[in-house]
């Protein structure tokens, strides 16, 4: 029997999920293309900026994928061919498919604002977490106890983490250096008039008042017009300095989608527009994940659904049965306001301080059991309470 040849591209979390789901079904072919040969847990990488280990947040393709069929293709994703059914890689190889599913992510948009791009930190990739962490490293040693200015553009979920948690790295520098506490500086800015701003307004209240507690400062309704060496430009003339500046305001789709548009329709911040089905004009082409103009992309719950439901939809559509059609479903978000601090917001029931964190932390074990089995997910996600080696 032919096989149906699924190829997913994508190493994030609808795309593995996808695979993962039918790696063991004999009707399908399984191919996953990425660049990289593991899959990163982003909703818990700003720990790894501040001092957890990366272990966390890793998880190597070969974990997930053993004991399936999912075969593993390290390159990257340079062309599609919808006409003839095949894409073409990098390294110029060539695959075919009868379905192709693509989940590529976001990409960071620094919304053409001057130098932002060559001044700032990022956290979009283990990496990125890492090298800002370096970054802290070094400017906490070299200032040894005196002021440190943190600026944090993008008053999101990424954003709030990183500025409740810096300090709590300042500390463990502090303990592992012998060198003075900094006095911490921190800002966090926005453009939009609250931070959280496409979560509730009572998160926002909340998380406001958590990060107040911690002196942190809020700039809300404040734009960024230029980033110089050591100082940002807001509000077109007011400059604030800065040690370390971290960018975590905007993203948009991948690039790759404005390639085709006989293929794709784009939506707002470049997401490509989908049918009930998560497809666009074409039929035998998928798009999942932060990549689809869906109402909760963005969210890893999402991304994960995304996945389950491609799956299923396959299955549907190999056993010519009647297909089903998408739902999006409200995320539970979770959002870390200080150590072992978080709020939760369950479908409108609000979860604060200790009990909000462990909701937090379970919802991270939940993430890694998606992907692999229940005791090496607990491996893994112990690591989170794990200091790096740095």
């Amino acid at each position: 029997m032919n096989k149906h040849r699924l190829l997913v591209i994508g190493g994030g979390f609808a795309s593995v999920k996808l695979a993962k789901e039918l790696g063991n079904d004999d009707r399908f072919a399984v191919t996953i293309v990425a660049p990289h040969s593991s899959f990163e847990y982003h909703g818990a990488m700003y720990r790894s900026a501040n001092g957890r280990s990366p272990l966390e947040v890793v998880v190597p393709f070969r974990e997930i994928f053993a004991g399936t069929n999912v075969e593993h293709v390290n390159d990257f994703l340079l062309e599609l061919r919808s006409q003839t059914s095949e894409i073409k890689l990098l390294s110029g190889r060539t695959l075919q498919y009868d379905t192709l599913a693509l989940g590529l992510g976001y990409e960071v948009e620094y919304y053409g604002i001057p130098g932002m791009r060559e001044h700032s930190e990022t956290m979009y990739t283990v990496s990125d977490a890492i090298k800002l962490r370096k970054k802290l490293l070094e400017t906490f040693q070299e200032k040894d106890g005196k002021n440190v200015n943190i600026v944090i553009a993008g008053g999101g979920p990424t954003g709030v983490e990183i500025a409740s948690s810096v300090r709590y790295f300042s500390d463990i520098v502090s303990d592992r250096y012998g060198k003075k506490p900094a006095t911490l500086s921190v800002t966090l800015i926005d453009g939009a008039e609250r931070i959280l701003p496409t979560l509730s307004e009572k998160m926002s209240a909340l998380a406001t008042t958590a990060l107040k507690k911690q002196s942190i400062t809020i700039r809300a309704s404040t734009k960024i017009s230029q980033c110089l060496k050591k100082s940002i430009v807001v509000n077109d003339s007011e400059h604030i300095a800065y040690d370390v500046l971290v960018w975590t305001a905007g993203s948009r789709g991948n690039a790759f989608f404005e390639k085709y548009p006989d293929v794709f329709y784009l939506e707002k911040k470049g997401r490509v527009a989908v049918n009930e089905y998560l497809q666009p004009y074409s039929p035998h082409i998928y798009v999942m994940g932060d990549s689809a103009a869906t109402e909760y992309s963005g969210m890893a719950q999402t991304a994960i659904m995304d996945g389950i439901f491609v799956a299923n939809d396959l299955r549907l559509r190999l056993s010519e049965e009647p297909r089903v059609a998408y739902e999006p479903t409200q995320p539970v978000y979770a959002v870390p306001v200080g150590v072992e601090e978080a709020i939760v917001d369950s479908h409108g029931k609000i979860i604060t301080g200790k009990p909000g964190w462990r909701a937090r932390r379970n919802a991270d074990l939940w993430v890694l059991q998606n992907f692999l089995p229940n005791d090496v997910a607990i491996k893994h996600w112990k690591h989170g309470e794990q200091l790096a080696q740095f």
